[in-house]
């Protein structure tokens, strides 16, 4: 055994130490003396690329071609090329045929795999090295989820009940009672004797003739005047007064008390001046007053008043309005029906106001129109025993003057 050990064993030998290996794979290999064996040769089948390094002290190189380079400095320049001579003309003489294929060889048989050898004995541990420098505190992780919520603690006892307050103010006086009925008007008294006429006075001088007046001419349309008007030629300056129907008054059959009155009419006053003094067409409406709750007179539930309808004019394509008031609740607690509004607003009336809201109270008194208590004004409210009434009309006062 020791022979064998000493010689190299297998595959090897002990004069030479000649390695044998069927294929030899390293990751780098390096040769500090020399390569193979003298007067041999070693065979490459693969290329050689030295990486921009030279090679060192050769003899000649030998090309595949038979011919061979043995120095550098033996070569001349290069001659330039000669003319190409004329090509033959001939038939392409045949392809030969192809040859057959040579047989593979046999593939040879692997060599032995030579024993491993025995494995050493483990040496001494070495002493143990200091302790190194405590590292860097990482980075402080995710916060966790939050914990379940707790059970709920038990109920505190209840506290002492607080002193009595203080009493509270008195309530609102109730509704006052249905008015009574009214006693009749008593007879008129006779008409008282006439005094004497007086002596007539002396007539003082007459006064001097003034210049020519301005003639003008006043016109009422109602709500059943036709429509459009027509404003004659000459006339220098119209005026228009325009006024609202009123609402009407509520009516109440179950409450003997008053429903709420309706609200008044609207009033607008606008002036045209005619500069053309051309003739002049004027397309007219002129407001109706609102219906009374018990306007069929059946009396047979609470309803409100109806509103009156607006009036209207249309001059040089302009729409002047002043609307009708709302007609008058049939609630205790109702409200009055609010006052009619003018459009398109008050910039384009030297005069304008909406109309009187009907009191809230249980008198029922519808609003009062402040130019014309006979036009616009809203209807009263009434009940069972005090009917309502409905509003009044509104009316359109057209003045010209030339």
């Amino acid at each position: 055994m020791s022979t064998f050990k000493k010689y190299g064993g297998l595959n090897y030998a002990a004069r030479k130490n000649i390695i044998h290996s069927f294929i030899s794979n390293r990751s780098q290999m390096n040769i500090n003396n020399f390569s193979g064996l003298e007067n041999s040769k070693e065979t490459f089948k693969s290329h050689l690329d030295l990486s921009g390094n030279s090679i060192l002290h050769t003899q000649c190189i030998s090309f595949q071609d038979g011919t061979s380079m043995c120095t550098g400095g033996n070569i001349g320049s290069q001659g330039p090329q000669g003319y190409q001579g004329p090509q033959g003309i001939g038939p392409q003489g045949y392809n030969g045929q192809q040859g057959p294929k040579g047989q593979q060889g046999p593939t040879g048989q692997q060599g032995y795999t030579g024993p491993q050898g025995y494995t050493g004995s483990r040496g001494q541990t070495g002493p143990k090295g200091a302790q190194g420098a405590q590292g860097q505190t990482g980075a402080t992780g995710n916060q966790g989820p939050q914990g379940r919520t707790g059970a709920k603690g038990a109920t505190g006892l209840t506290g002492v009940t607080g002193s009595i307050g203080p009493q509270g103010s008195q309530g609102l006086t109730g509704a006052q009672g249905a008015t009574g009925y009214r006693g009749f008007t008593g007879f008129q008294g006779a008409t008282g004797y006439q005094g004497l006429t007086g002596s007539t006075g002396v007539q003082g001088h007459t006064g001097y003739t003034g210049p020519p007046g301005t003639s003008s001419s006043t016109t009422i349309y109602t709500p059943s005047s036709s429509s459009p008007i027509t404003i004659p030629a000459g006339v220098k300056l119209v005026e228009f007064i325009l006024v609202g129907g009123g609402g009407g008054g509520g009516y109440m059959a179950t409450v003997n008390q008053n429903a709420r009155g309706g609200g008044a009419g609207a009033i607008a006053i606008y002036k045209y001046i005619n500069t053309g003094l051309g003739a002049l067409s004027v397309t007219i409406s002129v407001g109706a007053g609102g219906l009374d709750g018990n306007y069929a007179g059946t009396g047979s539930s609470d309803t409100p008043g109806f509103p009156g309808d607006p009036t209207t004019i249309i001059v040089n394509s302009v729409t002047l309005t002043a609307g009708g008031g709302q007609g008058g609740d049939a609630f205790t607690t109702g409200y009055g029906g609010n006052g009619g509004t003018v459009s398109p607003n008050s910039t384009y009336f030297i005069y304008s106001a909406t109309g009187a809201q009907g009191l809230n109270d249980s008198s029922g008194t519808g609003g009062i129109n402040s130019m014309f208590s006979n036009y616009g004004t809203g209807g009263d409210g009434g009940y069972f025993f005090d009917d309502s009434t409905r509003g009044k009309n509104g009316v359109l006062v057209v003045t010209t003057y030339s």
